[in-house]
């Protein structure tokens, strides 16, 4: 109970988004007119935020200081691998448990392609501002 509490309260945005995503992976879509591609670039965004939102919670949660070290494989397994095997066993499931929606490569092909591209935002652009040094006032 004391883990499930930690988790909830140091990644509460990680897991809504988790939440959502599933939820909106399964749900039956309505039927719109949309460009072609565009459920591609819908699933690029949205595994680049989910994994950004994950990237954040654990820079923020996990800096580096005297007293603990910061673990760049840790945060790779948390941040990335977690939501690429979440795109990649979500695009399996809709397949297999759904007859509205179908597995497609090229869905899971944007789902890890989003995660890696929030993964190289995260890695040079948040975790700077996120661990720089303090200002010495």
């Amino acid at each position: 109970m004391k883990q499930l509490s930690y988790y909830l309260h140091t990644y509460p945005f990680s897991i809504l988004l988790v939440i959502i995503v599933l939820t909106l992976s399964f749900i039956k879509p309505p039927e719109v007119e949309t460009p072609d591609d565009m459920d591609k670039w819908i699933h690029l965004a949205m595994y680049t935020f989910l994994s950004g939102i994950f990237w954040f919670e654990y820079l923020r949660s996990h800096t580096p200081t005297v007293d603990s070290v910061f673990r760049p494989v840790r945060a790779f397994l948390f941040a990335t691998l977690i939501p690429a095997l979440l795109g990649i066993l979500t695009e399996y499931l809709q397949g297999l448990l759904t007859d509205y929606r179908t597995a497609d490569v090229y869905d899971v092909v944007m789902n890890v392609a989003g995660v890696f591209l929030a993964g190289l935002l995260a890695w040079f652009g948040l975790r700077p501002y996120l661990h720089r040094p303090p200002d010495p006032d």
